[in-house]
């Protein structure tokens, strides 16, 4: 708060003349305790205004994380469904080897032929989800390129375990 809260300049003239016949000038103060009370204001509303501005800044943090997390998650998971239907379909070649012998149980070729397809139309739903997810990182920021994978440069479970357990040791003195 200033240390004025106002000013004022009047001027009056006594015989209707366009000359001003008295002048004055009047200062009021501002309260101490008003201007004490608006730092406080002033101060709170800030320390408000990080807070929030914090908290947003957290909120959209995590909601990208989990967005990166979640494609890499869909990334693995497409990886592991095309490993169970290469097996699928080694499985149905041993099958379809044996079709020839008269023991062979057809409801069984049959059952897997139609787990097969399932693990297909999964796969298609993981892929969908994948790009889905995509689609979804690029519209919420100004990314148009590829994602690119390096595993690399991930921290491993090791490192931040030994991070961890070297901050929390309390040195000696």
């Amino acid at each position: 708060s200033p240390f004025l809260h106002r000013v004022e300049f009047r001027a009056r003239t006594n015989n209707l003349d366009i000359t001003a016949d008295d002048y004055r000038l009047r200062f009021n103060p501002t309260n101490p305790y008003e201007i004490k009370a608006n730092k406080k204001y002033y101060e709170i509303e800030s320390n408000s205004l990080l807070i929030d501005y914090q908290f947003a800044l957290n909120r959209e943090i995590y909601s990208r994380y989990n967005k990166i997390i979640s494609y890499f998650l869909a990334i693995d998971e497409i990886t592991f469904k095309e490993k169970e239907i290469t097996l699928q379909k080694d499985q149905l070649k041993v099958l379809e080897a044996g079709l020839a012998d008269k023991n062979f149980d057809i409801s069984e070729y049959i059952d897997q032929k139609e787990e097969l397809i399932n693990l297909i139309l999964e796969l298609n739903d993981l892929k969908h989800d994948k790009e889905k997810i995509i689609h979804e990182i690029r519209s919420e920021t100004s990314f148009k390129g590829d994602i690119e994978i390096e595993y690399e440069s991930f921290v491993s479970y090791e490192k931040i375990r030994n991070i961890s357990a070297r901050d929390m040791t309390v040195p000696e003195m």
